[in-house]
């Protein structure tokens, strides 16, 4: 009688980062594909991603909401599996906070941006700490200290660690003028803030997808070495 060899761990997370960034992914452009404002369709261009949870103002707000939930809880698995592909002693450091971005990506689908006070405390937790985790990541990786992930994965780091801080640190004076008064608000064409933070959505998913379909190829052998 054949015995099935049990998962291992790592794989387990890595599966968990796929089924993750799907969820996230399907429920994101299904929620915009229905989104209509005034009669003005929904635009990267000139739209945030937390618009597609305003439960006034998208239709389909549950299933964006509920995808961030739903797809937070399987990045939390892979925030809890990523240290099994680093060594060191910085290996706990990133998985508390690669779990601690997860846990505020779910956050982010329990608190719409029409609860903007909450929603930005947890939103600013995901993007920094995604941040900070990406950057810890790819410096290790440029320095060769995390066999599992080869240099060419420096590239799409770098990308994703410079689109989060795009984001964070770029000019907000229209932000805060559509903060104020979103009625009123003139929406220009073409709007950096929100373009940064689409970006960032599809190099941190592109990330993730990365580094869990390496975990899932790589022989166990040079994971070991």
């Amino acid at each position: 009688m054949l015995v099935r060899k049990p998962i291992e761990p790592y794989k387990i997370a890595a599966y968990a980062g796929l089924v993750g960034c799907t969820t996230i992914i399907m429920c994101t452009f299904i929620t915009a594909w229905m989104f209509e404002e005034a009669g003005e369709p929904y635009s990267i261009l000139n739209h945030f991603i937390s618009e597609l949870g305003h439960t006034q103002r998208s239709a389909y707000f549950w299933v964006f909401n509920s995808g961030l939930i739903f797809g937070g809880a399987f990045m939390i698995i892979f925030a809890l599996g990523i240290r099994l592909g680093f060594t060191g002693k910085l290996r706990d450091t990133i998985s508390v906070m690669a779990f601690i971005a997860a846990i505020s990506c779910s956050l982010v689908g329990v608190f719409p941006v029409d609860d903007f006070e909450n929603h930005v405390t947890v939103a600013l937790s995901f993007f920094g700490m995604g941040l900070i985790t990406i950057l810890v990541v790819t410096t290790l990786t440029l320095m060769g200290k995390t066999p599992n992930l080869p240099k060419a994965s420096i590239i799409p780091g770098i990308i994703t660690a410079a689109a989060f801080a795009g984001f964070l640190f770029s000019p907000s004076d229209l932000f805060m003028r559509w903060v104020e008064a979103p009625d009123d608000f003139v929406r220009p064409a073409i709007w950096h803030k929100p373009m940064i933070e689409w970006v960032c959505f599809f190099s941190m998913q592109g990330w993730i997808i990365m580094v869990s379909w390496i975990q899932l190829v790589q022989p166990t052998s040079s994971r070991d070495s």
